[in-house]
């Protein structure tokens, strides 16, 4: 006979083609394994980044200058601290508090993926992704609101509570003072003191503010 006849007589043919399809369907099982992992990672990276710009890395409420030195000097060991150093962006307020409050964050930022160990600093620092405003007290006086209003308004730009405004209205002492002390903490949240208007503001939720209850670590 011929190998062709041999071939059919013994099924070698029919054998050959299921390992083939057998072969193809390892091969697309593989491709949508390798592709389902790909996304799932890309996934992952996307969150964590996007987490990350989201969360702030501070320090705990009650932290001393010497621990908040010791991370400022870890840090600026092997970081670029160039933006805290005199001509630098962050150089003011210039004191221990504001540049090493800048420091543990930006550290954070450029390590994201492990907060447990990019955001701990002997146990003096702690993740916080909150929602955080610097609201006004219910108390507040009309004299501490206006010193507040002209302080952030000698220093920022407070176009968008003027006449014309985006937030000219409702044209109150409140509502223009409001605007101003949180735009203002906004801007300089790394700072220790962005939201201190004499005893007028507060960060909330409380958590903003380095007190651990309720905070992610």
């Amino acid at each position: 006979p011929t190998s062709s006849g041999i071939n059919a007589e013994y099924g070698v043919n029919s054998l050959t083609d299921t390992h083939r399809n057998t072969l193809k369907q390892i091969v697309h099982m593989k491709t949508f394994f390798v592709l389902s992992l790909t996304c799932w990672l890309l996934t992952c990276f996307m969150l964590g980044y996007a987490n990350s710009q989201a969360c702030r890395c501070i320090f705990k409420k009650g932290t001393n200058d010497t621990m908040m030195q010791s991370a400022l000097d870890y840090i600026c060991g092997s970081f670029d601290c160039s933006p805290i150093s005199q001509g630098g962006t962050y150089f003011y307020p210039n004191n221990l508090p504001d540049h090493a409050s800048w420091a543990i964050n930006a550290w954070y930022q450029a390590n994201p993926i492990d907060p447990s160990q990019s955001c701990d600093f002997g146990s003096t620092a702690v993740l916080v992704c909150e929602n955080c405003q610097c609201l006004l007290f219910k108390n507040a006086t009309d004299v501490a609101m206006a010193n507040a209003l002209n302080y952030v308004c000698q220093n920022f730009d407070c176009t968008p509570i003027k006449p014309g405004g985006k937030y000219y209205i409702p044209d109150t002492l409140v509502a223009h003072c409001s605007w101003a002390v949180n735009q203002w903490w906004q801007t300089y949240n790394w700072t220790y003191e962005a939201c201190q208007f004499s005893g007028s503001t507060y960060l909330s939720p409380a958590a903003c503010d380095g007190t651990t209850t309720n905070l992610i670590s």
